[in-house]
């Protein structure tokens, strides 16, 4: 198998396990919401995937599933007019909801989601309701007020970038987080997501390389990052995403081995290269 070969391997073996259950979950809360709020019972409508499975950046050891599920927007004014904490009602009645559907599930409520625990991912399920300036807005219980939401923005600038980039940002991400992982970067999901598409829109990446030469451009940008940088905006809605620690000293460490590796391919060494990917993504990256 050869470096390219392996690389489309180690893709394949970064997938989502469990989609097909994952989807049938899906469908079963968007239709038991719809049902209850809207007299409505379809599966598939005012339901979206959003956090790393809405913006397809997910790994196989994602477990936390995000979606937001969009309540009539007249409801907006019933929850916002009680006098004590409209939003944590409005949680409180999607979970009374959804406990039709799942009812040994032990769903719980998070600050600004209703949880579903299973035994192999947990989903959470934020309700939004769209105002009439357009904006959607989420309940946050922890201080009964209202909050602007802009997970669904993220996803559009995700898919936008990878439109615009051949279907690369995806990849990139996928192979950025499976090293993420392995090496235990402090780098939240979300940041490795902006970063790669800051690199992949700088004059960094060339255009139409190869995967191996790819990640090592990427880790090279990382470890180029300013150090005393303490926060980015995110893609899509420009929410402020805080710094988890420093990640350039393993992205440098990382870069050094990436060259090595390409430098060994180049040499037509592909097993000698194919070990040190290896080091960087584990299991992921076939023998």
């Amino acid at each position: 198998m050869s470096i390219a070969e392996k690389f489309l391997a180690l893709l394949d073996n970064l997938r989502v396990e469990n989609l097909d259950e994952l989807a049938a979950r899906f469908r079963a809360i968007t239709k038991q919401i719809n049902t209850d709020f809207r007299n409505y019972p379809s599966d598939e409508d005012y339901s979206k995937f959003v956090g790393p499975i809405g913006r397809g950046t997910a790994i196989k050891t994602t477990k936390d599933i995000e979606m937001v599920v969009r309540l009539p927007g007249s409801l907006y004014g019933k929850y916002n007019s009680l006098s004590v904490n409209g939003p944590l009602s409005m949680l409180r009645d999607v979970k009374s909801s959804m406990a039709k559907a799942f009812p040994q599930q032990g769903l719980h409520l998070a600050e600004k989601a209703v949880v579903i625990p299973f035994a192999d991912m947990t989903f959470w399920v934020t309700p939004v309701v769209q105002l009439g300036n357009g904006d959607y807005v989420a309940p946050d219980s922890n201080d009964g007020t209202w909050r602007r939401t802009l997970q669904l923005e993220e996803v559009e600038a995700i898919n936008q970038a990878n439109r615009m980039h051949k279907r690369k940002v995806k990849d990139l991400a996928r192979m950025a987080h499976a090293w993420r992982q392995e090496w235990q970067v402090p780098l939240s999901h979300m940041l490795l997501d902006t970063l790669v598409v800051e690199f992949l829109n700088s004059d960094a990446y060339e255009d139409s390389q190869p995967f191996d030469r790819l990640i090592r451009d990427f880790l090279r940008f990382l470890a180029a990052q300013d150090p005393t940088q303490e926060s980015w905006q995110a893609l899509g809605s420009g929410v402020v995403v805080a710094r988890d620690g420093d990640f350039e000293t393993k992205a440098r460490e990382a870069y050094v081995r990436a060259s090595r590796a390409v430098e060994l391919g180049e040499a037509g060494d592909e097993a000698a290269a194919g070990a040190v990917w290896k080091t960087l993504f584990g299991a992921y990256f076939p023998d």
